[in-house]
């Protein structure tokens, strides 16, 4: 795995992230490994979203629409009672 220096650190920027960790009950090293992750799995999200890659292929999995053998679907049932109770005894 690689590691990465951060030299010039602000102080109070320090004091954030090991109050941030302290909160989290992980060490400092750990709450920001985690916030990178965070941030990174948000970007490449947004990077997939807006460049309709994700969209495009939904559209294209779906041209034609659906067929009737895709979707196993339960007969539906029109209880004038209402719903039935449950017995999780």
């Amino acid at each position: 795995m690689a590691s990465i220096t951060i030299r010039r650190l602000d102080d109070d920027v320090l004091a954030r992230l090991k109050q941030s960790a302290h909160d989290h009950g992980r060490s400092t090293e750990a709450e920001v490994r985690s916030i990178l992750e965070d941030y990174t799995a948000g970007y490449v999200a947004h990077g997939i979203v807006t460049a309709g890659d994700f969209f495009s292929q939904i559209r294209a999995d779906l041209d034609g629409g659906l067929r009737d053998d895709e979707l196993d679907l339960p007969e539906r049932r029109n209880d004038e009672d209402g719903p039935r109770p449950v017995n999780v005894a």
